[in-house]
Order: structure tokens, then C-alpha cells, then sequence
């Protein structure tokens, strides 16, 4: 809540609570100031002085338009008369007339303005006529500059004429290029000796300050009678004015004075045949179209449109239209060419030449050509595929040899492939009629410990299949000393393992087996695995347990044996059993048939 100034009343605000007691304490403070208050009189004033009966008393005793005059210390301006010889000075004034500059040093400034206003080479460009080199001048101006900024000007003087790309260097300052108004750097024999020539600073150059006449015409070059600014100064021509006309070709030469025509000159056509005018040579604004035929350098040759033989040993050739030359080319031949790609050596039989070009085709005449491969065909056939050449055919005339070597690359020429006593390209048979024989064999715990042959492969047969079974496991709780083992076996007691298990419950069933002896491989497949692994896949063929151990070797990647196994004789498929697992339990079995030819 708010209070006045002079009584201290209360005033609510409009969030204040409007309260009896404050409008009554208001109210109080009014009556008791009003109580010490004296009525207002019209026509008077309150005054804090008292109005004494001695005070009436001297106004009294006062003359009507007397007044109370006090003389002043001191006096307005405006009170006193000024004249010539008496007038009022300002501090402006005094500070001004102090400020005046005594002849000396009026002197000194002017000076100084003088030198400054010399020194400004932008304002008033320098003078000077030059020394050093006609490539590169030197100025000395006075007062010496500093620098030699932009817009800084000069008139010079050469005192030779100037060499190509001339500089100017300004009291020893650097060196700058002197250029054209254009920025072009000036030629040898532009700025000449004696004449002034005004430039500006730009940049890095000496700019010229305008442009001028210039040029390297001479009187010849310019009509009789005009003038023209040039290098070395105006020139009047003195090239004449000559008359135009009709010009006819003919037999000889028809001159023309030189000079300038302002009339023309017309020249009479003259109808020129395009295909009858050499292509490269205008006669009378004709382009000539024939083409030039004339022999040139090695390898430039005009093809013929046809060329065909007589069948007596001559080419009829038909060249195309153009021009020709008699004569031969670089290379020693005429001109027109005719092509035929089998006219090459190659075409030839040797020891013939047509047109120069000497055969190189092989004539074959004597007997035993040896073949340069055999294939099969399609239909079983033996292709022979002989050395390049001509044979004229029958007995001694090129007959193609083929030797047995080549022949086994197509055809298995051994003696094991061929049925024994038959004679096929003196090579005598001896494979024997294919043999089968029953595989059975059971070996059991306790019964059959040992060593059993499970199957034989004879040493005659070259290859060998069964069809049937080999199994074998182990069967026991607690003594894992039991083992099956299978393994081949040669007549020099190398062996390979194939497989076996040890000790625990263990079940391996193969499904037979086929035996290459010139591949040197024995492969199976493993039918309780559930591997699903194609017939003799994986790494040892097909026979997963194959160990090296015991001193046997272990069966190679694919089946194949390893190089230190001889394959050679009689081969056994032999089982071995040791250890008791309990009577009647078979450890190993074979049972099929197996056919070996």
C-alpha cells in the first residue's frame, strides 16, 4: 500500500484490502491539519515573514517612484559605445592574432610546400632524360622518391633508342618493365632517341601514359596523297590509285599495275571440267577431281577395280579412272594393285612361283610322314591329323605314320587291356577272361581270434570288384584293449590300413569295394556312416578309420596308395582280431562275391 507525500495518507492499491480503520486514520490526519491552517484573504499572499509596525512606518516616510539604486561592480557590453580606436576582442580573436605566423616561418612553410608539392610525382609526373642501357634506361629525378607507387609519373627522355623489353629504374629504386597503354611489352625500336615519352607506374609496369601514333608502314604502303603517324613520325603515301576492268584469260600472262583500286576487276570465267583437272591443282577457280594415280612411295598402290586370270597364265587387271604415270614404286612394283588373299606363299606348292611369288607348301613324296596327332571321332573312328603339305597319295607318296606311342594317347594299347595271345599293333595280350569267386567269413570273440585273409585279389587281375559287405565291431563294457583290425595286404608284407575299431560298442559296415591295379587305388564307401558321400568320396577313399600304425601305411587321398606300396602280385584283404570280448560275437565279417579280370 501507497502513502502521500506530505500527510502520510494511505492510498489502497487495486490488490489491497480496502479497511475501515485506514479510511478513518485518513480522515483524522485532515481534521487536525486543517485546525492549524488560517483562512485565505482575497487579494493576499502568504508570506513567512512577519509584517512589522517599524516596517510600515519607513514605507511610509518613502517619495512615490523612489527607488533603491545600488551601483553595479561591473557593466554589460552592450552599455558601452565602441568607435575606431575602442572596440571589444574575443579570446577567438586573441587566440587567432596569436596564431599568426611570423615572416620566417611563413617563410619555412611555404618552402616546405613547395618541396612537398616537387616530391608528388603522382600530381606532377617527373622529367628526366635517361642513361644506362637501351634495354635498360635510368632515371634521376629532384627531389629523389622513395617509391614509386601506383600512379607515379614520369616523362623521359631516351637517350638511345630502346632494345627489346625495356626497363626503367627511378633513382636506383627497382626496375620496372616499360609497356604500351595496352600492357605489351615494346618491341625493339619503339621508344626513339630524343622524343619524350610519359608513363605511369601500374602494378609492376610503366604504363604509357597515352597511346599515340605508332607503326611500321612506309610510303609505299599508304595511298598517294594521305598521311599517317608512324614510328618515326608522319608519313605522306605514295601508293597509286589505279583503274579496275575485265581481265580475259588467255595464252600469257595479263599484269595488273600494283596500286589501289577503288573500282573492281572482274576477271572473265572460264568453264574448267572438274573430273578432267588433276585433284591438288586449280585451273581458273576449278578444283580439279581426278584422282593422281602416279606410283609413290613403298606400299602405295592403286587397287584395281577387277582383275581376273586368262587360264594361260596372264592377270587381266581393270584400273580405276585417274592419273597415271609409267614407271615402277619404291618397292619396285607398278601402281595398280589386285588383291586375292590366297595368293600367298602358302597357296604354293614349293619349288613353283606364280607372278614372282615362290611356293612354300611342302611336297611330300617319301613314305613314313610321321602323323602330328591322332583323335577319336564321334562314331569311334581314329582321326590322324597329319603335318601340313601336298601328297599326291597311294603307296610311297606320303604315306602317314603313326607310331604306338601316339596311338596309346587315344586308344589303351597295353597288354593288360587285351585279351591274352591277341596281337593288336604288335602288342600281345594279356588280360585273362574275368574270374568270380565267393568272399565268406565270420570271425568271432574267443572262436576266432587271430588273423584271417577276409579276400584275395590275384596277382594275374588287373582290376577287381565285390559286391557285398565288410563289417566289424567291438562289443564290450569295460575292456577297451579289444580291437578289429583291416587291412591290405602284398606279397613283400607291405601293408595299408583300411580301418578299425577299439574297445566300447563300435559297428563299421563298407559296401565292397573296387580295385584298379594301374590306377593304384582300392575304394569303398562306408553304408552306417549316413554321410550320403558318392563311391570312393572323401579323404582315404571311402575308408573313414584308416591309421597309420603298427608299421602300416595309411590309405591315400581318393583311395590311391601311397608311393612307397608296391601293387604288383597277389593282394589279401586281411582281418586281424585280439583281445576277449565274450564267445560268439562276431568281429569281423565279409560276405558277397567278388569279380577280378
Amino acid at each position: 500500500m501507497q502513502t502521500t507525500g506530505n500527510l502520510g495518507l494511505k492510498k489502497p492499491e487495486g490488490t489491497d484490502i480496502v479497511d475501515i480503520a485506514d479510511l478513518n486514520g485518513n480522515m483524522d490526519i485532515l481534521d487536525n491539519a486543517v485546525n492549524g491552517k488560517v483562512d485565505k484573504v482575497t487579494g493576499k499572499q502568504l508570506s513567512t515573514n512577519d509584517y512589522t509596525a517599524a516596517e510600515k512606518t519607513k514605507l511610509g516616510g518613502i517619495a512615490t517612484g523612489a527607488t533603491n539604486y545600488t551601483h553595479p561592480a561591473t557593466h554589460p557590453p552592450a552599455i558601452i559605445a565602441q568607435d575606431a580606436s575602442n572596440r571589444f576582442v574575443t579570446d577567438t580573436e586573441k587566440t587567432a592574432w596569436n596564431a599568426k605566423e611570423t615572416p620566417a616561418g611563413a617563410q619555412a612553410k611555404a618552402d616546405a610546400a613547395v618541396a612537398a608539392a616537387k616530391a608528388d610525382y603522382i600530381r606532377q609526373p617527373g622529367y628526366a632524360a635517361t642513361s644506362g642501357t637501351a634495354a635498360a634506361y635510368i632515371a634521376v629525378l629532384i627531389p629523389a622518391p622513395t617509391t614509386t607507387p601506383d600512379g607515379f609519373g614520369i616523362t623521359i627522355v631516351p637517350h638511345v633508342t630502346n632494345g627489346a623489353n625495356p626497363t626503367l629504374s627511378v633513382n636506383g629504386l627497382a626496375a620496372a618493365p616499360l609497356k604500351d597503354q595496352k600492357g605489351v611489352a615494346y618491341a625493339a625500336g619503339k621508344l626513339i632517341a630524343g622524343k619524350p615519352y610519359a608513363f605511369r607506374r601500374v602494378g609492376t609496369d610503366f604504363l604509357a601514359d597515352s597511346a599515340g601514333g605508332s607503326g611500321n608502314a612506309v610510303a609505299g604502303d599508304i595511298r598517294a596523297g594521305k598521311t599517317a603517324a608512324t614510328d618515326v613520325g608522319d608519313i605522306t603515301g605514295t601508293l597509286q590509285v589505279q583503274t579496275g576492268g575485265t581481265v580475259t584469260p588467255g595464252a600469257t600472262a595479263v599484269v595488273k599495275p600494283a596500286g589501289i583500286y577503288d573500282t573492281a576487276i572482274t576477271v572473265t570465267a572460264v568453264p574448267v571440267p572438274a573430273n578432267k583437272v588433276l585433284a591438288g591443282t586449280t585451273i581458273a577457280g576449278t578444283n580439279g577431281t581426278m584422282p593422281d594415280r602416279t606410283r609413290g612411295a613403298a606400299g602405295g598402290y592403286t587397287t584395281a577395280v577387277s582383275a581376273k586370270g586368262d587360264w594361260s597364265g596372264s592377270l587381266v587387271m581393270e584400273p580405276p579412272a585417274g592419273y597415271y604415270e609409267s614407271g615402277k614404286n619404291a618397292d619396285g612394283f607398278g601402281t595398280v594393285l589386285a588383291t586375292d588373299s590366297n595368293y600367298v606363299p602358302s597357296s604354293i606348292l614349293s619349288g613353283r612361283s606364280i607372278f614372282g611369288v615362290p611356293g612354300s607348301v611342302p611336297v611330300i613324296t617319301s613314305g613314313e610322314d610321321p602323323a602330328t596327332g591322332i583323335g577319336i571321332w564321334g562314331d569311334g573312328g581314329l582321326a590322324v591329323y597329319p603335318r601340313e603339305g601336298y601328297r599326291k597319295g597311294g603307296s610311297g607318296a606320303g604315306e602317314i605314320k603313326v607310331p604306338l606311342s601316339m596311338l596309346r594317347t587315344a586308344v589303351p594299347l597295353y597288354p593288360e587291356y587285351i585279351k591274352a595271345g591277341v596281337n593288336m599293333f604288335n602288342v600281345i595280350g594279356t588280360l585273362q577272361p574275368s574270374t568270380a569267386s565267393a568272399v565268406s567269413l565270420v570271425l568271432k570273440g574267443q572262436q576266432g581270434d587271430g588273423t584271417a585273409v577276409m579276400a584275395t585279389i590275384p596277382a594275374g587281375a588287373t582290376f577287381a570288384s565285390m559286391c557285398g559287405s565288410f563289417r566289424f565291431y567291438t562289443y564290450s563294457q569295460s575292456n577297451n584293449a579289444n580291437r578289429v583290425i583291416v587291412y591290405l595286404q602284398n606279397q613283400w608284407g607291405q601293408r595299408i590300413s583300411l580301418g578299425g575299431v577299439y574297445g566300447g560298442s563300435n559297428t563299421y559296415e563298407y559296401a565292397g569295394f573296387y580295385f584298379d591295379r594301374n590306377q593304384r587305388k582300392l575304394i569303398t564307401i562306408q553304408t552306417n556312416s549316413g554321410g550320403g558321400n558318392a563311391y570312393g568320396n572323401g579323404e582315404k577313399g571311402g575308408w573313414s578309420f584308416s591309421y597309420a600304425e603298427d608299421g602300416m601305411l595309411q590309405m591315400g587321398a581318393y583311395g590311391v596308395f601311397p608311393a612307397e606300396f608296391n601293387a604288383a602280385g597277389e593282394l589279401n584283404i586281411i582281418g586281424t582280431i585280439t583281445g576277449a570280448y565274450g564267445a560268439g560275437y562276431a568281429g569281423a565279417m565279409a560276405n558277397g562275391y567278388m569279380i577280378y579280370y
